[in-house]
């Protein structure tokens, strides 16, 4: 029995030695692996998806500054773009004493702890690049000459047999520089291997496409206006104004609104005027002597009135109006074609002094007068002019002198016919030297027969 005892008593010594020398080589082990780890990143360890196990930071930053040397990034676009970045087109380097930083992060005694977790950092380390390089090459690849760019287009319109047809949007391959640049740098930062730019929508796109609500609303409106027609009726001529015409004077602005441009239907109402306006055109008409006289000068006539058509024929263009009618005019005159003067009128002959009143094709009155001095430049002016209104019992007025007159029938602004009671003598060559201030002075009693016989928009005729 005591023998029995004393040999397991033995075997429970041996054991527990046993177990304290385990003890004792495993705190040996963990030690020396804590003094290793001082100097080494724990096993399993990775810097943006590099293997540093077990490596020191000299060996960790070869490895990292391996994996910068030899990146490269694919970049994938539009119309092929294919192009592929070094780091001798970047500059890419890193900060290396943020190895360092993570290594003394690092508490080398809980390696036990740390060895089940994954140390694959997250947070990378910081990356520079060379700026200068980068946008060179930036510029070179993707915004420059080298890059034939396309711009993209909206959804735009063709003018074809009579109507309008939509033609079809350009996406084009324009990058927006500002998405682009960002776009590669994150991927450079984050340590990519490829992207897409379309995919990262760093391209710049069309507003309007073929089939967006106002596109198809501007094409209504545009075949709208130009299924116009409107046609003028002036003396024998037919001008037709119509969408081979009016096309021309339409767009769409950038808010895809149709736009009739006012210049150019100015233009074409300007061309009208100068072609049918027949104020102060040359005439030529036979005289009371019996000679053949040509004159110009004067207001008398047809006078488009541009402003006021220019807006209404925009109107009718944008209510797609079909309608026949004359221009609108300021002021009429003889229809169109009529030979010489017509048969009612007032000529004067400043040569001979002498004037001649036919109403309906019947002389009225005849009569010797005055008109402006010549010696002191108040000549009255030739031309063709009209009566603007008549008024009797009125005082006439200028620089130096106020005369009461009791027939006024003014032609020419401040010149008129009117009675000239204070003359005894009238015709020859007095209005050479003792003329009047530009007006046509008339006996009292000629005065009076044309003034109630007279109205207003009568032509007078002036001439030499």
């Amino acid at each position: 029995m005591g023998k029995h005892s004393k040999l397991k008593s033995t075997n429970s010594r041996k054991i527990i030695i046993g177990i304290i020398t385990i003890i004792v080589i495993l705190i040996v082990v963990y030690l020396g692996l804590s003094m290793y780890f001082v100097d080494h990143f724990y096993f399993g360890s990775s810097i943006d998806s590099v293997n540093i196990s077990g490596d020191t930071v000299v060996q960790a930053n070869a490895k990292i500054e391996s994996k910068f040397d030899g990146y490269k990034l694919k970049v994938e676009g539009r119309d092929g773009l294919n192009v592929e970045l070094t780091n001798n087109d970047i500059g890419l380097n890193y900060n290396q004493n943020e190895v360092m930083k993570l290594k003394n992060r690092q508490n080398p005694f809980k390696w036990g702890i740390e060895i089940f977790n994954s140390n694959d950092t997250k947070i990378s380390v910081s990356k520079s690049y060379d700026k200068e390089l980068l946008n060179k090459t930036l510029n070179t690849t993707f915004y420059g000459n080298k890059y034939k760019v396309i711009s993209p287009k909206n959804a735009s319109f063709k003018y074809v047999d009579g109507k309008y047809e939509i033609v079809k949007e350009v996406y084009g391959n324009k990058l927006n520089k500002d998405k682009a640049t960002e776009a590669i740098l994150n991927a450079i930062e984050n340590g990519e291997k490829q992207i897409n730019l379309e995919n990262l929508n760093c391209y710049e796109n069309p507003t309007y496409l073929s089939n967006s609500p106002k596109v198809i609303e501007a094409q209504k409106e545009l075949n709208k206006y130009v299924s116009s027609k409107v046609t003028y009726d002036i003396g024998n001529n037919k001008i037709v104004v119509d969408g081979s015409t009016i096309h021309k004077w339409l767009s769409v602005n950038k808010d895809m609104n149709v736009v009739v441009s006012n210049q150019l239907v100015t233009e074409f109402v300007n061309s009208l005027a100068a072609k049918y306006n027949t104020v102060g055109k040359t005439r030529t008409f036979k005289t009371s002597l019996g000679n053949t006289a040509t004159v110009s000068g004067g207001d008398f006539g047809w006078k488009i009135n541009v402003s006021d058509e220019v807006q209404t024929l925009i109107s009718e263009i944008k209510e797609g109006k079909q309608i026949e009618r004359k221009p609108i005019y300021s002021q009429k005159g003889l229809p169109y074609g009529t030979v010489g003067l017509g048969n009612t009128y007032v000529e004067v002959n400043l040569s001979t002094q002498h004037m001649w009143y036919y109403k309906d094709g019947k002389l009225i009155v005849q009569s010797d007068v005055v008109t402006g001095n010549v010696s002191k430049n108040d000549a009255t002016p030739q031309g063709v002019y009209y009566i603007k209104y008549k008024e009797a019992n009125t005082h006439l007025k200028g620089k130096d002198y106020d005369t009461p007159v009791k027939f006024w029938m003014p032609f020419n602004g401040g010149i008129g016919l009117h009675d000239a009671w204070w003359r005894d003598k009238f015709g020859k060559d007095i209005y050479k030297t003792s003329g009047s201030h530009g007006c046509v002075n008339l006996p009292p009693q000629v005065a009076q027969t044309v003034f109630d016989n007279i109205t207003p928009g009568t032509i007078v005729v002036c001439y030499n």
